[in-house]
């Protein structure tokens, strides 16, 4: 299923070769991939070099040995890949994430199984290549509607999750669609809200997003993020508390078929 290496999303030339890899990797298990971007808001910080990549599973053995071969090349731990592999069996859709804040490459795997037979709709792996060390975080689906806690969180970052809710109201029952996250061993608590059925552009949502850049101190890069992508459909939004309990609020955009 090999097929010829495509150019990866834009990245800083020390960090290219990985964003490439998870890219390759996908273009070689997928034969139609998705790609999502995102960029993520946290005090002090702004990372804008971050997308997912998406696509079905295939049930033959061979293809989920590929899948975790390749995964095993861009340095996820040894002590996740047979974890990674059993849960293949059951997943749906695979979905590669990349990450690089303040120049620290972070990859990630989330198997998305059927939300017909358990509300655990995700399951990811997340490390940092030349590391041993992984975390494991579970997506779990709930009805209920409200503002997600955020115990401690600045004022911009809660009346952003407010704003955000808000929107959520007007999307119909059987649409509404939103995520509680939890880590494995504790350590972050977070949440996922869906808002493609609102049909509202990213730059829409600048009178939410624009107050935590500026917290943030990243108002100049936001700015710019906004002027050359405002137009893109606003997919969804993350945010909760880290691991270190720092708040963060991370927007998804665009999403579309990985040329």
């Amino acid at each position: 299923m090999s097929k010829p290496e495509p150019a990866a999303p834009n990245t800083e030339p020390r960090t290219q070769l990985w964003a490439a890899n998870l890219v390759t990797l996908a273009r070689g298990l997928a034969f139609d991939c998705g790609i999502e971007r995102s960029f993520k808001l946290t005090p002090g910080g702004f990372d804008a070099e971050r997308f997912l990549l998406s696509f079905a599973t295939v049930a033959e053995r061979a293809w989920r040995q590929e899948a975790v071969a390749g995964l095993l090349r861009l340095g996820l731990p040894a002590a996740a890949a047979d974890a990674v592999g059993a849960a293949l069996q059951a997943a749906k859709f695979l979905h590669f994430g990349y990450e690089n804040p303040q120049g620290v490459v972070g990859l990630k795997v989330y198997l998305e199984f059927d939300p017909q037979h358990s509300d655990l709709i995700h399951r990811s792996y997340k490390w940092r290549p030349g590391t041993e060390a992984f975390a494991i975080d579970d997506y779990r689906r709930v009805a209920k509607r409200g503002a997600p806690a955020l115990p401690g969180a600045a004022a911009p970052f809660v009346h952003a999750v407010d704003g955000f809710v808000e929107i959520a109201s007007h999307i119909a029952p059987e649409d509404y669609f939103r995520l509680e996250i939890t880590r494995i061993g504790g350590g972050r608590r977070s949440f996922d809200l869906r808002l493609y059925d609102a049909g509202i552009r990213l730059a829409d949502a600048a009178a939410l997003l624009g107050p935590v850049a500026l917290f943030c101190g990243c108002g100049p890069a936001y700015a710019k993020l906004m002027r050359e992508r405002g137009h893109a459909t606003f997919g969804h939004v993350a945010g909760g508390l880290g691991p270190d309990d720092s708040p963060y609020l991370t927007a998804y955009y665009g999403a579309e078929a990985l040329q």
